[in-house]
């Protein structure tokens, strides 16, 4: 049952993924959208949206093998969405041995470029000590983050921990 939790969570959080501007995939997905598909397929960004996608697909059918064979390349080139997926596979071990220290390190490159699920995956990692050296301070400041940024996960901890605090 629990690793079936865990990939529920897992399943939730990568398909609620959104695309991210900054690696060029709006310009793909606008094309796409207008109908104009071979503009879409020679925009900046779109052969990466497809192979994230062909990953996410594979992630979600259990094959982490060949998630991890299409996200490694993807997250080394700076896509958020390829660095967090990896970092979630890592930490949990699913498809990987198990690696809190490289789970930090792909959380920490996405959530640097403002991804917020990796700002309060990360924030927890060093809250936790977890793959790295403990550090409350920053813990709480990643977790602020992805809170100012919307990730529901972060602002439902912040506010648990008032509660605890009061």
């Amino acid at each position: 049952m629990n690793v079936l939790c865990q990939l529920l969570v897992a399943a939730l959080c990568l398909c609620a993924i959104a695309v991210p501007a900054a690696n060029g995939f709006e310009h793909g997905v606008a094309a796409s959208v207008t109908g104009d598909e071979e503009a879409a397929l020679n925009q900046p960004g779109a052969v990466a949206q497809k192979l994230f996608k062909q990953g996410q697909k594979a992630f979600l059918q259990q094959d982490y093998a060949g998630a991890l064979s299409l996200w490694s390349p993807l997250a080394e080139d700076g896509v958020l969405d390829a660095q967090f997926g990896l970092g979630l596979m890592y930490e949990s071990g699913w498809g990987v041995a198990a690696d809190l220290e490289l789970a930090a390190y792909w959380y920490q490159a996405a959530a640097a470029q403002g991804l917020a699920k990796a700002q309060f995956s990360f924030g927890l990692m060093l809250l936790d000590g977890r793959g790295v050296q403990q550090n409350e301070g920053m813990g709480w400041y990643w977790i602020q983050n992805a809170a100012d940024n919307n990730e529901p996960r972060a602002s439902q901890y912040l506010q648990n921990d008032r509660k605890q605090r009061n």
